[in-house]
C-alpha cells in the first residue's frame, strides 16, 4: 500500500491505473466477474494519459 501511496504523490494517474490492475488480478485469480464499470473506469483513465 505504501508503494501505491508513494506513486500517487509522483502521478497519480499511474496509481490509478496500478490500484484497478490489482483489482482486475485479484477478481481474476478469485475467478469472479469483472464489472463493466471497472472495465470502463481503467479504459478512461489509460485513454486520459495518452491524450497528455
Amino acid at each position: 500500500m505504501e508503494e501505491l501511496r508513494a506513486l500517487a504523490f509522483k502521478d497519480l494517474n499511474a496509481a490509478v491505473i496500478r490500484a484497478y490492475d490489482g483489482t482486475i488480478r485479484h477478481l481474476l485469480d478469485q475467478g469472479l466477474s469483472i464489472h463493466v464499470d471497472t472495465i470502463r473506469g481503467r479504459n478512461s483513465v489509460l485513454l486520459e494519459r495518452s491524450d497528455t
